[in-house]
């Protein structure tokens, strides 16, 4: 039971794109949890993913890993393929290769 005058709530992480910035934000409570940062590519049909970085009070959390659903949902409803620079990225196609249709090259 929480102290008297002590409010618990169970934070969840918002997931946002930033254009502006050409990254995928996470952030809680107005605190920055986690980034992608992506590009587009030279052909202009592709998302280079070029890294993928979480806060250290936010790791553990598996924020990264709901970060990148996150973006690669939202990069297959805007038409494009991914191209994942990223080692995180890369090796989280490779543990969800039912998403491996997105991949694309440059």
């Amino acid at each position: 039971m929480p102290a008297p005058g002590c409010h618990h709530r169970d934070m969840s992480p918002e997931f946002r794109r930033d254009d502006t910035a050409s990254r995928y934000l996470a952030t809680e409570d107005g605190q920055q949890l986690g980034l992608i940062d992506f590009t587009l590519s030279d052909d202009r049909d592709k998302i280079v993913i070029l890294h993928t970085e979480t806060v250290p009070a936010a790791r553990g959390r598996g924020i990264a890993d709901q970060l990148t659903r996150f973006a690669v949902d939202d990069i297959r409803e805007q038409g494009f393929k991914i191209v994942p620079v990223c080692p995180f990225t890369e090796a989280w196609f490779d543990s969800h290769p039912d998403e491996t249709d997105i991949l694309g090259v440059v």
